[in-house]
């Protein structure tokens, strides 16, 4: 069943006012332009980031290749890292009209059995990605938090933003082109997609395991303004292979190490602080589906997911997943003991709002095969009850604010969480309204 495209986008505030878009530019920046596809020498993009690292300044790398495009640059080996506070826009390729016109494929990128390159890594702070399309940037499995290969773009820096990029897929946004990773975010303070910078929106889809990944212990990270597993046209999915596997939230072969790789996730936040998944202004909510879980936030502290849209795309064509947002437990694997096996660090999810009852902060979630909203404190006999003190309020779980129905298993499953609030929500066209469990 379809909602209207009025009825959604009004309800849910998602047109942009006139005169919010901002172009950001750096002021006497170095501008190094790439004008061939090729893997090194003068004029590739190799040789643009090295002359941009070089340059103590505000850099600017820019596209002017002969030809109408799509132009794809497939590196022989990893790219160096964008260590200097540069802008890479892809709009500036002639021809540019809202797809992508420079791709950055990994297809044919050298890689060992252990570490698998990444399309892009960002070091440095305040660097805007615009308009590129990344990937084939293979995923090696699994990943710790020093070797974090196979992600298309990775950002160890702060205030960094990404605008108007496809991700794990074709310039044209339709078709899956999988990274292992879309996106993985190291640092703090980033913006994955802005209603307000220049660019549009950021389609992120296709990759095998988990479209955005932010790491452990980042904070103030923000994932707005996205389609995530939904393609570019806003109607149909752009899913990966990917698959959740309940019983691995940690990896017993060797410590430090955890099952990022076991899960196809829309956005995943993992022992972090203050993560931001959507918005309450115009523009700002993500729309989310194809994913297990369409958002996780594992072991998080003052996580909010506000004013995104579950299981429909912008058109208001529904777009199922198999668990809207699931709040829960992290646990890393340190050590292995004879006597009582695998020893671990566990880290409880605390403090974290789906919704809100501020104007625009209730998401609206329905076509899920599963839940609306989970949240698991369980983890074993010896300690269980480790989600505590989250809310759950003003959402439309299984329905839209116009009332079109959106069928769930469970609007809202509690299993083992302490203190939980659910308020003020609207919860329709499913067999359980609520439920609340324990062992």
């Amino acid at each position: 069943m379809s909602i209207t495209t009025h009825s959604i986008l009004a309800a849910r505030r998602f047109l942009i006012l006139l005169g919010a878009v901002q172009s950001i530019s750096f002021a006497n920046a170095n501008t190094y332009t790439v004008t061939n596809t090729n893997d090194s020498g003068a004029g590739s993009l190799r040789s643009a980031i090295d002359l941009a690292n070089g340059h103590a300044g505000a850099d600017t790398i820019a596209f002017n290749i002969a030809g109408a495009g799509p132009h794809v640059i497939e590196p022989l080996n990893q790219l160096p890292d964008l260590t200097g506070e540069t802008e890479v826009d892809g709009t500036t390729q002639p021809g540019y009209a809202g797809q992508p016109k420079i791709v950055l494929s990994g297809r044919i990128v050298g890689f060992t059995a252990f570490y698998h390159p990444a399309g892009l890594i960002v070091r440095a702070n305040n660097c805007i990605i615009r308009g590129l399309c990344i990937h084939s940037w293979v995923g090696a499995g699994r990943v710790d938090h020093v070797n974090e290969g196979g992600i298309g773009l990775r950002i160890h820096g702060n205030q960094n933003t990404v605008v108007g990029c496809f991700i794990g897929c074709d310039p044209t946004g339709m078709v899956a082109r999988p990274n292992g990773y879309g996106v993985g975010v190291l640092g703090s303070n980033n913006d994955i997609g802005s209603s307000t910078v220049a660019g549009g929106w950021n389609v992120i889809g296709g990759n095998t395991f988990t479209d955005v990944h932010l790491f452990r212990d980042t904070t103030s990270n923000r994932v707005r303004h996205n389609y995530i597993g939904i393609t570019a046209t806003g109607n149909g999915l752009l899913v990966g292979q990917g698959l959740w596997d309940s019983d691995h939230f940690f990896d017993t072969a060797a410590p430090g190490y955890y099952f990022p790789a076991a899960t196809r996730a829309g956005v995943w936040s993992w022992i972090n602080t203050n993560t931001l998944i959507g918005g309450t202004l115009p523009g700002e909510g993500n729309y989310i589906a194809g994913a297990v879980h369409g958002v996780m936030l594992g072991g998080c502290t003052g996580a909010q997911v506000l004013g995104n849209t579950f299981g429909w795309g912008p058109t208001g064509t529904a777009l199922p997943l198999q668990n809207g947002v699931l709040v829960c437990n992290a646990t890393i694997f340190t050590s292995w003991d004879s006597w009582f096996g695998p020893l671990a660090d566990r880290y409880p999810a605390s403090n974290c709002s789906v919704g809100g009852l501020a104007n625009g902060a209730g998401n609206v979630i329905g076509n899920c095969l599963g839940y609306g909203v989970w949240l698991d404190g369980w983890e074993n006999s010896m300690a269980p009850a480790r989600v505590r003190s989250c809310g759950v309020s003003g959402n439309f779980i299984g329905t839209t604010p116009g009332g079109v129905a959106g069928t769930v298993q469970v609007g809202v499953y509690i299993r083992e969480a302490q203190s939980i609030l659910v308020q003020r929500n609207a919860i329709a066209n499913t067999p359980t309204g609520v439920l609340v469990a324990g062992y």
